[in-house]
């Protein structure tokens, strides 16, 4: 286990496209999500603070996004000292805080909790990285067991939704421990081969057109058949369309 990360190069020109696309669709996804939010009226649901609200959303959404774009590549080279790599994920705190703070519902056991589960998982893999070596070894190990049980069992138990007790926000923790294992197991344990890519090339263009032509006219056919799909005779209006399937996925 040495105390710095081996360097990884980026052709300069690649890197420049990425970090200019990831900025790009991470703005739009910000103004989406706000339109969203003001179309669906989110900030009477959560009794005001909308700005610092959303801005606690948005800053839990930017790991996971720009890890789809290489961000975690990036980390491994600029992270080389041990002790960073291990508390960096603290910063994931912040969004609690900036959510928080305003409302007067701030607790000091989601704020231990939410910085502790990022830190010791990080922690975990930087000082007993799976299989005694770095690189680490890509089978599964007792690590990854303990790791995605720190993050899941408080998920499937609900012992940390106080952290954001409002309608509609209990997606916000998940995000942020989606976060916290994106990192990891990413950055610190460097798990090669993992898919998660937001990179789209043209071969997955096809692929997803080609998989949709298979799978489309049997979901259309079971759907109007079972009742779930109505199909409708009207146009929808113009204002309507940018919001039509999005509420289950608004995290607000």
């Amino acid at each position: 286990m040495g105390n710095s990360a081996v360097p990884i190069q980026f052709p300069p020109k690649s890197v420049d496209r990425t970090v200019l696309a990831a900025c790009a669709g991470y703005a739009l996804l910000r103004v989406a999500f706000w339109m969203m939010a003001r179309h669906f009226a989110i900030e009477d649901r959560i009794h005001g603070h909308i700005a610092s609200s959303f801005t606690a959303f948005a800053l839990l959404l930017a790991p996971y996004w720009f890890f789809g774009f290489g961000a975690a590549e990036m980390l491994q080279r600029l992270l080389s000292i041990r002790a960073v790599r291990v508390l960096v994920p603290g910063v994931l705190l912040v969004p609690y805080l900036i959510f928080s703070l305003p409302r007067g519902e701030f607790l000091w056991t989601s704020a231990v909790v939410l910085f502790s589960i990022p830190v010791a998982i990080a922690a975990l893999f930087e000082f007993v990285p799976p299989g005694g070596v770095r690189p680490t070894t890509g089978k599964l190990c007792w690590q990854d067991v303990i790791a995605l049980s720190v993050v899941g069992l408080p998920l499937e138990f609900g012992w940390i939704r106080g952290s954001f007790p409002h309608p509609g926000l209990s997606a916000l923790p998940k995000i942020l421990l989606m976060d916290s294992t994106l990192y990891a197991f990413l950055v610190v344990r460097r798990l090669e081969g993992v898919g998660y890519d937001f990179r789209a090339r043209v071969r997955d263009l096809v692929i997803g057109l080609r998989e949709c032509s298979f799978f489309a006219p049997i979901a259309i056919a079971l759907g109007i058949t079972v009742g779930f799909i109505a199909p409708h005779g009207c146009k929808p209006s113009a204002s309507s369309v940018p919001f039509t399937g999005k509420t289950a996925s608004m995290p607000l």
